[in-house]
């Protein structure tokens, strides 16, 4: 499922996010999802609670989960949100 997702809608999901969301402590959230970016500047992360996504410099990204049906369900949500 992985090899299937795409960065850039990631990164447009994000700022999806960041722009309707509710800002918080933990960063913006929206639909479920909590969005921030790092001190850095070149890392932003989302999370669902149960899966992290972080995306770096380059578009490089790592996944954070448990269980392969909460990165589909998670993906999937990104790919409804960058809509």
């Amino acid at each position: 499922m992985e090899a299937e997702f795409n960065v850039k809608n990631a990164l447009k999901v994000f700022n999806v996010i960041t722009e309707s969301g509710e800002q918080g402590p933990g960063g913006y959230s929206h639909e479920g999802i909590t969005a921030k970016a790092e001190y850095d500047g070149y890392t932003v992360s989302m999370t669902d609670g149960r899966v992290t996504l972080y995306i770096y410099f380059h578009n490089k990204h790592k996944f954070e989960f448990d269980r392969d049906e909460d990165l589909e369900r998670f993906i999937n949500q990104l790919e409804r949100l960058g809509k």
